[in-house]
């Protein structure tokens, strides 16, 4: 099937490339010759070689727009991926992200804010004593030993001078 429409392409329109290439260099045959000598003759081939450029190209046109359609058809839009991605990112910048508070009602910032200073306004304001019952005894060093080992005093104090 596919060489009968291929052998009656042929037929019918032959090599569109090479009809506008041939159809070129006789209008540029004709016009050097115009150049040359007025003749009625000449005028109207070239009219005629003009008519059968422009069909040749309006044929050439349509030929590269079926050519471009086969191909969209055959492997896709190649960029239908990218402008996927382009509306995902511009839907997730759109939405407005919200936490809820423990009974599903939305919280805005104000109470966020107050939560927060709550919560770390009880950590802190705790008066009494601090449980140190779950820090293990005796397994950390003591610095006046750290000394000892290291023969190091203390931190140096750096200053930019000293610091060259």
């Amino acid at each position: 099937m596919a060489t009968a429409f291929a052998e009656w392409n042929r037929a019918t329109f032959g090599n569109i490339h090479q009809r506008k290439k041939n159809l070129n260099k006789r209008l540029e045959g004709v016009q050097r010759a115009l150049d040359n000598k007025h003749h009625p003759s000449l005028i109207k081939l070239e009219k005629k070689l003009r008519r059968d450029l422009d069909n040749t190209l309006h044929q050439e046109e349509i030929f590269w727009y079926q050519q471009s359609r086969e191909e969209w058809i055959t492997s896709g839009d190649l960029n239908t991926k990218y402008y996927h991605t382009i509306v995902n990112i511009k839907k997730a910048r759109r939405q407005k992200i919200q936490l809820k508070a423990e009974d599903g009602s939305c919280l805005s910032d104000s109470d966020m804010e107050r939560i927060a200073n709550d919560y770390y306004g009880n950590i802190f304001a705790k008066e009494g004593e601090t449980e140190l019952s779950a820090v293990p005894k005796g397994k950390f060093p003591i610095i006046e030993e750290i000394k000892e080992i290291t023969g190091i005093a203390g931190i140096p104090h750096v200053t930019p001078q000293n610091m060259v």
